[in-house]
């Protein structure tokens, strides 16, 4: 009897200062969350002016002004790369940031764009908290942290282009779909799948995916009578797109299908590196190798840009060996049934990666837009495994704390890149705004576009 008090004596304590170490640690990494949401703000709304401004900008612009002014709305958007008109509501989302935020430049509309991505990230955390089960939460959390500082992120959520409103619409489809067991929640992702692909054409490969998937795993779990309504009242906005399409075709080019790229594998190669923040070429263009070679120093390169690029590889490297590794010693083991966090993503990896390649068409980064916040939430599940804890948890949590200071930095140093140099013709990013602006001394005259001519 003595001895047994004298157990309990000994592990109350111990179990208690667990306890609290647990709850300290658990605030620490709070913190740096809050630090990277707050870094996220400032990199989206620091230097107005360094957004990209050429043809597609300008064009959105435009047809936004017209509405402001005159009221009417536009029935279609702007050319496609195949100079196919798209949907109108690529446009119409614009029209409530222009009673907001103005239209007395195009930075103060892309201003509205910006705080539409600050709500997605704040969406995302609140979901993360009041949606997820604690199991699986922490990667949600870290998914938000490794968007708000990522510079390819930061980049395309600056500036005046329909794909870079996907992301608060993408948390909207996503809320709805988690609930899909319930007849609002049902209805909701029916709506928005819809209003997604009319935003983006990829919207609809991406929306379809995600069907596939749930169907396929989990079709009884769903309302589906609310879900199909929601598709259907989801269509009504495009039906003068659809009247177009059917009588007023468009050519579009000869290179619209290709069938080798069937083998490329772009969807995948972009996956893996973008939520490391590596591949800035998408965003430069011609411009990358200048800004790898940057800051310059007295005329002389310290190729920071480089190094943060290097490092943020090799860190994903250490996280997707260590993946590996752990799956290797747990092959024989038997797999735990999928959970939504997991049915998601495997359902964007798999089904929309291989939709978008089947499809033959030609891949650009920003298609995957849509899969906010997926491939990020997809790179902490890599480091921090559901059940992971002690060692195994910290060292995830490390690799992931390492990756975001990197991508802080890198951030940083492309915004302060951008603002400084101000582009350069014929570039991806194109000359800034703020630099035509200072090249004309005078704000750029209203844009003549062929808008009528569609």
């Amino acid at each position: 009897m003595a001895s047994s008090n004298v157990g309990t004596v000994s592990v109350a304590p111990s179990i208690s200062q667990n306890q609290n170490s647990d709850r300290a640690d658990s605030r620490r990494w709070l913190w740096w969350f809050a630090i990277a949401l707050m870094l996220g703000a400032v990199f989206r709304l620091v230097w107005g002016g360094a957004i990209e401004f050429k043809r597609d900008e300008a064009w959105v612009y435009r047809l936004v002004t017209d509405h402001a002014a005159t009221g009417k709305w536009t029935p279609l958007g702007m050319p496609s790369s195949q100079e196919v008109l798209v949907p109108g509501l690529s446009i119409w989302v614009f029209y409530p940031l222009s009673y907001i935020f103005g239209t007395d430049d195009p930075t103060a509309l892309a201003r509205g764009v910006q705080f539409c991505s600050l709500s997605a990230l704040l969406l995302l955390v609140v979901f993360a908290w009041r949606c997820v089960s604690v199991e699986e939460r922490e990667p949600w959390l870290w998914a938000a942290a490794l968007i708000a500082v990522n510079p390819i992120a930061v980049i395309y959520q600056r500036k005046l282009w329909p794909p870079c409103m996907l992301p608060l619409f993408c948390m909207m489809f996503l809320i709805g779909w988690w609930h899909r067991d319930r007849r609002w929640g049902a209805l909701t992702w029916g709506v928005v799948g819809v209003l997604l692909g009319q935003i983006h054409a990829s919207g609809f490969l991406f929306g379809g995916a995600v069907f596939l998937a749930t169907v396929w795993t989990e079709r009884r779990r769903v309302y589906w009578l609310p879900w199909l309504a929601g598709s259907v009242l989801g269509c009504l906005p495009m039906a003068g797109w659809v009247f177009y399409l059917f009588t007023k075709p468009d050519a579009v080019h000869d290179n619209f299908f290709a069938f080798n790229r069937w083998i490329e594998g772009k969807f995948w190669t972009h996956w893996t590196t973008e939520p490391l923040g590596f591949g800035l070429g998408g965003i430069l263009g011609t411009q990358t190798s200048d800004f790898l070679r940057w800051p310059v120093l007295g005329g002389h390169p310290t190729y920071g840009g480089a190094i943060l690029q290097g490092l943020a590889i090799v860190l994903g490297v250490l996280i997707l060996g260590k993946f590996v590794a752990r799956r290797w010693q747990e092959r024989r083991s038997s797999r735990a049934p999928l959970s939504s966090s997991t049915l998601i993503v495997h359902a964007i990896f798999f089904g929309y990666g291989l939709l978008l390649t089947l499809a033959a068409v030609r891949f650009y980064r920003h298609y995957l837009l849509v899969a906010f916040p997926l491939m990020a939430l997809w790179l902490a599940q890599l480091a921090l495994p559901r059940g992971a804890e002690g060692a195994a948890l910290a060292w995830g949590r490390r690799r992931l704390l390492a990756l975001a200071v990197v991508n802080a930095l890198c951030t940083a140093l492309l915004l302060t890149y951008l603002h400084m140099q101000g582009g350069a013709p014929g570039g991806a990013f194109g000359v800034s705004y703020e630099q035509q602006v200072r090249l004309t001394s005078q704000r750029p005259p209203r844009l003549i576009l062929p808008i009528d001519e569609k």
